[in-house]
């Protein structure tokens, strides 16, 4: 009996799964060069300035609010600190699992809920009393945010052709700079009003800051409305779950939008045609059991090189520059602020007659 060598059988058996998984991701980007570049990944790009921005709002809403929130709140410094922090530990948290959820159950219901449950928390947000309230509201803001846009920037990477895909997303990165720009105006616009509505015998009042939230808000619900009515699912992850047909339709009506042609014209209308009566899913209930028991945990250790050598080292050296600037120029606040008002006191006393 001749000897097996059993690590080189599994390898290959390896190499086969891996070679025909790529072969239906190469077939998919065939399709989409077949589609070309048009009006589809025109609106692609628009509704990812939105979600962007909507996204953006979560975080940098909060510099813009606390000089008129701090007093309605009665903040203290450390509660400031808190409040900037929230949707980041939020994001940090939701991180870790965000993408292989997307992977295991789409994109589409992560960006639904995500952009949803943004504009909630952002209602609720802005309708607070409390520093409790805004502060949860804003972790909650954060860790939504982080889910949505895992699955935001892996559509748009998943519906562009490999030729296309640097530029798309490079495009769409650019959105973070202008989203900043036109943050800036528009709190600019909103917060310099003088804004004072008070209910129930004075119970509940929204000031300013609040309806800058709520304006501010309607950038998610535009996000959630353009990407669960406007788009659809990617194909890429419908092959990847065996729904040939769903991603064959998606692949179509994405060529007959960009080309204006009819759909028996599209060089791919009859790919994967008959893949659904050949291909068999072995074991499907112990492929989700494994996704959900090791896929967490698989997260968890990729993050784990942060805190080694030699990025741990780059992490703490980022963090510690961070927090003496903030210091730093939270010290020359106060100490302007407090000259300033020395001045202006001294002022007055010498301007007051005697009495």
């Amino acid at each position: 009996m001749s000897d097996v060598d059993l690590p080189a059988l599994a390898e290959r058996e390896r190499a086969k799964a891996r070679d025909e998984w790529k072969a239906p991701m190469k077939e998919i980007d065939a399709a989409l060069v077949a589609c070309t570049f048009g009006r589809f990944h025109i609106k692609l790009l628009s509704t990812a300035f939105v979600g962007f921005m909507a996204g953006i709002l979560a975080s940098s809403t909060t510099a813009y609010l606390l000089p008129s929130a701090e007093c309605d709140l009665k903040m203290d410094l450390l509660q400031k600190g808190l409040l900037n922090a929230m949707p980041y530990v939020g994001m940090l948290i939701s991180s870790v699992v965000a993408g292989f959820l997307t992977d295991a159950f789409g994109r589409k219901i992560f960006l639904g809920v995500g952009f949803i449950g943004l504009f909630i928390f952002q209602l609720i947000g802005g309708s607070s009393q409390t520093f409790e309230v805004l502060a949860t509201a804003k972790f909650f803001e954060g860790l939504l945010y982080a889910t949505a846009f895992s699955a935001c920037v892996s559509l748009t990477a998943e519906f562009s052709y490999s030729s296309i895909r640097d530029r798309m997303l490079l495009c769409q990165s650019s959105f973070i700079a202008v989203s900043h720009v036109i943050i800036a105006a528009m709190s600019w616009g909103i917060l310099t009003n003088d804004w004072k509505y008070s209910f129930f015998g004075g119970k509940f009042v929204l000031n300013t800051w609040n309806f800058y939230l709520y304006l501010m808000s309607l950038w998610a619900l535009a996000a959630f409305i353009m990407y669960v009515f406007w788009l659809p699912e990617s194909p890429k992850y419908l092959v990847t779950q065996k729904k040939y047909d769903q991603a064959r339709e998606i692949l179509i009506s994405i060529y007959k939008e960009n080309t204006g042609k009819p759909a028996d014209t599209y060089p791919f209308y009859n790919i994967w045609k008959d893949k659904n009566k050949h291909s068999i899913d072995e074991a499907p209930e112990r492929k989700a059991e494994m996704t959900i028991r090791h896929q967490i945990v698989e997260g968890l250790y990729n993050v784990k090189p942060m805190f080694q050598k030699p990025l741990g080292v780059y992490l703490a050296m980022t963090c510690c520059s961070n927090f003496i600037i903030m210091a730093i120029q939270k010290v020359a606040t106060k100490l302007t602020s407090t000259a300033s008002s020395s001045v202006a006191s001294a002022s007055f006393r010498t301007s007051s007659p005697p009495f």
